[in-house]
C-alpha cells in the first residue's frame, strides 16, 4: 500500500468520524431545545438554530428573536444584529479588516453553549485591525469570561461601551499571525495556529511566549518541537495541540514544558508513525496526555557499563535504553547530577552493584529496568551490600534477572516482604537477603539460625543466659560491631569468656537506668574477648568467681570506654576474722568464701552482720566462739556448703557462746568433714537441727554441753589460722602493731601454762605452734614463720628440770625477738635465776615439791586463751 492510498484510507476515516460527532450533536441538542440543525425555525416560540454570516441573517427570517447557533462576522463596516433578543452559542467577529463597530446593545442575553458552538467563548473578537467600536447593553445578560477580545490594533479600552463589567481587551503585543509577520513587538500569538512550516514562521515563533488559540503540527519535515518549548497555550476548544500526519517527527519531549489550558482534550495525535522516546520520557509523556502512543524504538540505542559518575552520566546517550556491561554504583557520598538519566535503562546486560554508599537511599532512579543480566548467565547478577540508610525500593519494573541476588541491608524491615517475594519470583537462580542489623534476643541456636552471618549490629538486647554447652553457629556473633542494647551474659556453665565477640566495638544502651554491660553468675569465666570495644554507653557490672579472673589490663580497658563508670566483684572473698570492717568491706556479690570464717568474742553484734546473709559456701571452717552477742547463726541463713576438711579439724565449731540457739543454717546442704558443736543446754540444739547436721555431714557429729568435758584439741591450730589469715597480706602499721600485741599476749599465756603445768604432751606438742613475726626488707611484708617445738620427754613421761629451763629459755627468746624493749627487763630476769640457782637445796626442794602431771592439749589451748599481763609472765620466768 502506498502512501497515498493510505492517506486517502485516513482521510475518509476521519471525515466519517467528524460526521458521526456532528449527528451526535445534532442529535443531543434537538433532545434539549426546540430548535436544530434539521429542524431550524419554531414559529410558536419565535426560536432559531443559525450557522453562518451576519450579512445572510437579515434574509433568514424576520421573525427569530431567539437564536441558537454559530453566528461568524461578514467583512463590513458595521453588521446588523437587528431584532436579535438572546443568542445561545457564539459570535465570531475575526480577521475583518473592514470591520468598525459592532453594535450588540439590542442583545439581551449571550451565552455560550457547546452544543451549538465548539468555543468557550459567547462573543470572540480578534484580527480586527480597523475596529474601534464594540456597543453592548448594561443590563446585557453575559459572563465576563465568555468574552475574548484581542489582537484589533485600533480598538482601545474606552471603544467598549455599555458592557455591564470591566472588558480585558488584551495588550499592544498580542498579534495575529499576519500582524506578527510585519511587527517585531509580538510576544503572545492569537489564533488557530499552524506549526512553522518555513523559515519565516519559524522566526516569528522563536519570539512567541504565549498562544490564544490552537496549535496544529501537520506534517512538518523536523524531528522535534524545538519551537514548542515551555509555550503557554490557552486554548479557545478541545484538542488545543493537535500533531497530525507527522513522518519525520520523532522527538517531542517538548510538550513535557508546555503548559496548556482550555477544554479538553488538551492534545490529539493522529498519522504519526516515528516518535521515539527511551522509556523514561514515553511513560511522562503518556501520563500528562491521559492516554497511550504508538513508539517506534528504531532511535534507541546500546552504551557501555561502567561507574556511576557525573563524568559517566554526562557521556550517556539519551536514547540509550540497555547497558552493555556491569553498572557499578559505589562509594557515592553525594548523589551525582543527572542520576536521573538511569531512568531511561530498560536493560543491563552484565551485573548491577550497588555497594557501600551514604548518599544513596534507595534504586527509584532505576524505575523502568525490566531484565538484568544475559540469558544463562550464572553467578551474582544484583548485588546490594553495605549501603547506609537504604531502603530496596524502586525495582517496580523488574521482570527478570538472570543470575543470583543478593542483598545485605542495615535493618531486615529495609527489604519489604513484598520486595523479598517479588525478587525472588523473577529470579532464575537464589535470592539471600541480610541484615547488618538484625533483633537482639537470646542466644540460642533458633536465635543463631534466624541472623544472617552479615549481621553487624543487634538492635535490642543480646542475653546470653543458661548456656550449658555452646550452640552452634555462636560464631556468628563474633561479625558484630555494635549492640543498640544491653549486653548481659549471665548464669553459664559452658561460656568461658567472650571471644565470640572479638569484633565488638560499641554498646550502645538507651535506658540509662539499667546496666548496658552485665557479667554475672559463670562458672570458670575469664573476662577476655573484648579487645575492640571503644564505648560503653550506661554502666558496666562484671562479677566473676575470682578478682584474678579480670585482668589488671582489662579491668582498666573496660573502665576508660564506659561512660557511667564500671564495678568489678568476685563472688569469692578471702575469709578471716569477723569484725566491722570485715563486715563493711565484704563484696555484695561475694558468696564464696575462701579460707576459715572465724566469729568470736563478740559483747555486741556487730554492725553489718546481716551480710553474711549472702554467703552460700565457705571453702573453709566456720569457727563460732566467746560470743555473748550472738544467740544463732541466723546470719548464716543462706549458707550451703561448708568444706573444711582440715586435716581432723572440725570444720564447723560452735563452742562457749553464751544464751546460744543453734538455729538458722536453714540451707545447708553439705559439711565436708567434722562438726562439734558445744551449747550450754542439750535443748538449745533442736532435733531438727541436729537431724539435719547428721544427714548433710561426710564426718562426725558431736553434740555437747557445757557439763561435757570437751577436748579441744584444735584449739592451738585455730589460733595458728587465726594468724595465718591475718597474714596473707600486706599489713599495715597499725595492723602489725595489733599482730605483735596478739602475739604478745599468747605467748605470755603459753609461758604461764607451761610454769603452771610443768610437763607437755607430745600431743600439746604437735598442736602447739610458736609463731614468729618475721619482716622481709625488699617486700615490707611480715610472714608468720608456724614452727613445731621438740621437747624431749623422758621414758616416765614427765619432764626433767633441764626441759624445763630449755622451754623458758626458748620462751625469753622469742620475747626478746619479738619486743626490743624488753631485753633489758630479760637480762634482769636471767641474773635473777642465776641466783637463784645458787640456793640449790632450796631451789631443789621447790621443784620436786612440785607435782608434775600429764596435761591434755585441751586444757593447753585454753590457757592460750586467757590474756595475761607482762607482770605475770615476768614472774613466771622468775621462777
Amino acid at each position: 500500500m502506498t502512501h497515498g492510498t493510505e492517506d486517502s484510507h485516513l482521510e475518509r476515516i476521519a471525515a466519517i468520524l467528524i460526521l458521526i460527532a456532528v449527528k451526535i450533536i445534532t442529535s443531543t441538542a434537538a433532545s434539549k431545545y426546540s430548535v436544530s440543525e434539521a429542524d431550524p425555525i419554531n414559529e410558536q416560540t419565535r426560536e432559531c438554530f443559525y450557522k453562518g454570516e451576519t450579512g445572510y441573517f437579515r434574509f433568514y427570517s424576520a421573525d427569530c428573536f431567539y437564536i441558537y447557533g454559530r453566528m461568524t462576522g461578514s467583512n463590513e463596516r458595521i453588521p446588523s444584529f437587528y431584532q436579535i433578543w438572546n443568542f445561545t452559542g457564539c459570535i465570531i467577529m475575526a480577521n475583518l479588516d473592514k470591520l468598525e463597530s459592532i453594535p450588540l446593545a439590542s442583545v439581551m442575553n449571550l451565552h455560550a453553549n457547546n452544543d451549538f458552538c465548539e468555543y468557550k467563548y459567547s462573543l470572540m473578537v480578534y484580527g480586527n485591525e480597523n475596529l474601534k467600536r464594540i456597543s453592548l447593553r448594561k443590563n446585557m445578560g453575559i459572563k465576563q469570561e465568555e468574552i475574548f477580545i484581542r489582537a484589533n490594533e485600533k480598538l482601545q479600552p474606552e471603544g467598549v461601551t455599555g458592557a455591564p463589567f470591566t472588558v480585558d481587551i488584551g495588550t499592544p503585543q498580542d498579534c495575529t499571525m499576519k500582524m506578527a509577520l510585519k511587527r517585531t513587538d509580538c510576544s503572545a500569538l492569537v489564533g488557530d495556529l499552524l506549526y512553522p512550516a518555513n523559515d519565516e514562521g519559524i522566526e516569528v515563533w522563536q519570539r512567541i511566549h504565549k498562544v490564544y488559540g490552537t496549535v496544529t503540527v501537520n506534517g512538518i519535515e523536523a524531528m522535534s518541537l524545538s519551537m514548542l518549548r515551555n509555550l503557554v497555550i490557552d486554548g479557545w476548544q478541545q484538542r488545543v495541540v493537535r500533531i497530525i500526519n507527522n513522518r519525520e517527527l520523532r522527538h517531542i519531549a517538548e510538550i513535557l514544558t508546555m503548559t496548556v489550558t482550555g477544554p479538553e482534550p488538551h492534545f490529539w495525535f493522529h498519522n504519526n508513525t516515528s516518535f521515539c522516546h527511551p522509556v523514561n520520557i514515553r511513560k511522562k509523556l503518556e501520563a500528562k496526555l491521559g492516554s497511550e502512543i504508538s513508539w517506534d524504538e528504531r532511535c534507541l540505542t546500546r552504551c557501555p557499563g561502567g561507574s556511576v559518575n557525573a563524568e559517566y552520566l554526562d557521556d550517556l546517550d539519551e536514547n540509550c535504553n540497555v547497558i552493555g556491561g556491569n553498572l557499578v554504583i559505589e562509594g557515592l557520598q553525594d548523589m551525582p547530577p543527572h542520576l536521573d538519566k538511569l531512568a531511561q535503562i530498560e536493560r543491563i546486560s552484565g551485573r548491577l552493584i550497588v555497594k557501600e554508599n551514604s548518599a544513596v537511599r534507595d534504586l527509584s532512579f532505576l524505575p523502568y529496568l525490566k531484565e538484568i543480566g544475559s540469558s544463562g548467565k550464572t553467578g551474582l547478577s544484583l548485588e546490594v551490600v553495605d549501603n547506609l540508610k537504604f531502603a530496596m525500593k524502586g525495582l517496580d519494573t523488574l521482570e527478570k534477572i538472570n543470575g543470583d541476588v543478593r542483598i545485605i541491608s542495615e535493618k531486615e524491615t529495609d527489604i519489604s516482604n513484598a520486595v523479598q517475594r517479588k525478587l525472588v519470583g523473577v529470579t532464575s537462580g537464589t535470592a539471600s537477603f541480610f541484615a547488618r542489623k538484625c533483633q537482639g534476643g537470646k542466644v540460642t541456636e533458633k536465635y543463631l539460625d534466624s541472623i544472617s552471618e552479615f549481621c553487624r549490629e543487634t538492635i535490642g538486647d543480646l542475653r546470653i543466659e543458661g548456656l550449658k554447652e555452646l550452640p552452634t553457629g555462636i560464631e556468628k556473633l563474633s561479625h558484630f560491631k555494635k549492640i543498640a542494647g544491653r549486653l548481659v551474659v549471665k548464669n553459664n556453665e559452658a561460656v568461658e569468656d567472650l571471644s565470640f565477640l572479638s569484633s565488638l566495638e560499641e554498646i550502645y544502651n538507651p535506658n540509662s537506668r539499667s546496666l548496658s554491660l552485665e557479667v554475672i553468675d559463670n562458672r570458670d569465666f575469664v573476662l577476655r574477648g573484648l579487645d575492640a570495644i571503644k564505648k560503653i554507653k550506661g554502666k558496666a557490672l562484671i562479677v566473676t568467681e575470682k578478682m584474678e579472673d579480670v585482668s589488671v589490663d582489662v579491668r582498666e580497658h573496660i573502665k576508660g570506654v564506659c561512660d557511667d563508670g564500671a564495678q568489678f566483684s568476685a563472688r569469692q572473698c578471702r575469709g578471716g576474722m569477723v569484725d566491722e570492717q570485715f563486715l563493711r568491706e565484704l563484696d555484695k556479690f561475694c558468696n564464696v568464701i575462701t579460707g576459715n570464717l572465724f566469729i568470736r568474742g563478740f559483747r555486741r553484734e556487730p554492725k553489718g552482720l546481716d551480710n553474711l546473709r549472702q554467703v552460700k559456701k565457705v571453702r573453709g571452717r566456720v569457727v563460732v566462739k566467746d560470743n555473748a552477742a550472738i544467740k544463732d547463726l541466723s546470719f548464716l541463713s543462706n549458707m550451703e556448703e561448708i568444706d573444711g576438711n582440715h586435716h581432723g579439724d572440725a570444720s564447723l565449731h560452735v563452742f562457749d557462746n553464751r544464751n546460744f540457739g543453734m538455729r538458722g543454717l536453714y540451707s545447708i546442704r553439705k559439711i565436708r568433714g567434722d562438726v562439734v558443736i558445744k551449747t550450754e543446754k542439750k535443748e538449745d540444739v533442736p532435733e531438727d537441727m541436729k537431724n539435719r547436721l547428721i544427714s548433710v555431714t561426710d564426718g562426725s557429729v558431736k553434740f555437747l554441753t557445757a557439763s561435757d568435758d570437751m577436748r579441744r584439741p584444735d584449739e592451738t591450730t585455730e589460733t595458728s589460722e587465726i594468724l595465718t589469715e591475718a597474714t596473707e597480706h600486706t599489713l599495715d602499721k597499725e595492723t602489725i602493731e595489733n599482730t605483735e600485741g596478739v602475739l604478745e599476749k599468747l605467748i605470755s599465756t603459753t609461758t604461764k601454762d607451761v610454769e603452771r603445768e610443768g610437763t607437755t604432751t607430745s600431743e600439746d606438742t604437735d598442736q602447739m605452734r610458736p609463731i614468729f613475726p618475721e619482716r622481709d626488707s625488699s617486700s615490707d611484708k611480715i610472714t608468720m614463720s608456724l614452727k613445731k617445738s621438740n621437747f624431749k620427754k623422758e621414758r616416765t613421761g614427765h619432764l626433767s628440770l633441764t626441759s624445763r629451763i630449755i622451754i623458758i629459755v626458748g620462751v625469753s627468746l622469742v620475747i626478746l625477738f619479738l619486743l626490743a624493749g624488753l631485753i633489758i627487763l630479760v637480762i634482769v630476769i636471767a641474773k635473777s635465776v642465776s641466783k637463784k640457782k645458787q640456793r640449790g637445796s632450796n631451789e631443789s626442794a621447790y621443784v620436786k615439791s612440785q607435782s608434775v602431771k600429764p596435761s591434755r592439749s585441751e586444757t593447753n589451748q585454753e590457757s592460750l586463751a586467757k590474756p595475761s599481763k607482762s607482770e605475770t609472765n615476768q614472774e613466771s620466768l622468775a621462777k
